[in-house]
């Protein structure tokens, strides 16, 4: 015969001969040992026979211990690595592994790399409305990452950070920058190496900040790492940061904010530093990493925004996490309705590294044909001219094959291949398009200063153009 089997993960149909082969089947494919069986959710009337299509309310007793089993089996069935005893590897006592290190690790001890998946895909062998053991809701447990792609970040020039920070100073409205430059590998680390920040179209608030909806990149030879944004606000003439206030490592906000620009940029190991206060209320940067958990949480809509921003809300899964009781044990806990969001970030440290690709950080108020002739007032053929990541930014916008090629000479610190873009005719086409918008001026025939070509009176002495 066949009935409806109720419980925690939704409707579920069963064949079952008899009432014990019913409880045996329950057994198996549930894996439940300790149960009761009713013909109504409120559990006013005990089961004690089945018929066709009859509906079964299963609920486990609170001493079933062969569930909390299950649960442990499913962890070690995905593989999921114990972070105290994979830290024991790490010669270096470090928090985290080097993502290389992780991998290494892995393959030494047979296991693979634990992939996340929380969608749930609704099986073809039975109605829509209905659940079997192949496409019920699994229960999910919160897992610390151990490991982190980018282990340093580091900004080649100062002055980048400092003119990024300045900007907020003048306006007092939230900025974000996209992170440009390169990873390399030294001390088996991996160190993310920022040569410019992008000032991408933006509108600022003091709240926060609002983008485009797609960003087009036109360099080949230096990455997108990542991000950098503010978290300094002014109240009361004193200076704060939401994380100061709230006293929390970072707010749910901000891990949205980070998948969703992971999205954007079709990037899952981006870089966050975040501008903010220290309890001293000084200026410092801190990085931030999500887990490759939370992406896959996010991607099921498991976890929404409330209003308490140090935690998420729990969007009805059946969601564990392991804390540290009074006894100083690990104890499982039920993640409802909040979710703590410690297990969801890596850091890393953020620094300086000692030489920078670009001479020159000047920035072009807006990238014009206009800006750029007054940019290079005639001398289009220095070197020196295009070490500048947002000259070579606003030149990509008119043409980008042009733009990668100056970049990659830059790079390269080569003037040879430099002087042989410059006879190319790609090269002319595009300094003559420039220099027609370049501002040539008059000379007062009366003081001999030079004026603007937009003054029709000499600015020293009055006399006409």
């Amino acid at each position: 015969m066949k009935i409806f089997v109720y419980g925690s993960w939704g409707r579920m149909p069963m064949n079952v001969e008899s009432m014990e082969d019913l409880k045996d089947k329950i057994r198996e494919e549930l894996n439940f040992d300790n149960f009761d069986l009713y013909a109504d959710a409120d559990k006013e009337t005990v089961l004690d026979k089945c018929t066709e299509n009859c509906r079964v309310f299963v609920f486990q007793r609170e001493e079933d211990t062969k569930v909390k089993k299950k649960r442990k089996d499913e962890e070690k069935k995905d593989d999921k690595l114990d972070s105290l005893n994979i830290e024991k590897d790490d010669k270096n006592n470090n928090k985290y592994l080097s993502y290389k290190l992780y991998k290494e690790l892995l393959k030494e001890s047979n296991r693979e790399e634990p992939e996340y998946n929380y969608i749930v895909k609704r099986c073809s062998e039975h109605s829509r409305n209905e659940m079997c053991t192949r496409c019920m809701e699994r229960t999910i447990t919160l897992v610390p990452q151990v490991y982190r792609h980018v282990d340093y970040v580091e900004f080649d020039n100062k002055e980048v950070v400092e003119e990024f920070i300045e900007s907020w100073k003048n306006s007092k409205r939230q900025r974000i920058g996209l992170l440009v430059g390169k990873k390399i590998e030294k001390d088996k680390k991996i160190r993310g190496i920022v040569s410019a920040i992008w000032k991408i179209e933006q509108e600022n608030y003091p709240d926060g900040v609002h983008i485009p909806k797609s960003i087009e990149y036109p360099f080949k030879d230096l990455e997108i790492l990542g991000l950098i944004y503010t978290d300094l606000h002014y109240k009361e003439n004193n200076l704060f940061s939401y994380k100061i206030e709230q006293d929390c490592l970072i707010s749910s906000f901000e891990l949205i904010f980070f998948y969703k620009m992971s999205k954007l940029l079709k990037k899952n190991d981006l870089i966050n530093v975040c501008v903010t206060l220290d309890e001293e209320s000084n200026i410092i940067l801190k990085n931030y990493m999500i887990s490759k958990q939370l992406v896959a949480l996010l991607d099921a809509d498991i976890l929404k925004l409330c209003s308490d921003q140090t935690v998420f809300l729990n969007n009805d899964r059946e969601i564990h996490y392991m804390y540290k009781n009074e006894y100083n044990y690990d104890e499982s806990i039920k993640a409802s309705p909040f979710v703590p969001l410690e297990y969801f970030i890596v850091t890393s440290e953020v620094g300086f590294y000692q030489k920078s690709l670009f001479k020159s950080n000047l920035s072009l108020s807006v990238n014009t044909l206009r800006k750029l002739a007054d940019y290079f007032n005639g001398e289009y053929v220095s070197f020196d001219k295009y070490s500048n990541f947002n000259v070579l930014l606003a030149i990509s916008k008119y043409n980008k094959d042009l733009g990668n090629k100056l970049l990659k000479s830059v790079i390269k610190n080569n003037i040879e291949d430099f002087t042989k873009l410059t006879e190319t005719t790609k090269f002319n086409e595009f300094i003559i398009q420039v220099d027609d918008e370049r501002d040539m001026g008059w000379i007062c025939n009366a003081c001999t200063f030079k004026n603007t070509s937009g003054n029709l009176k000499c600015n020293v002495c009055g006399g006409s153009k």
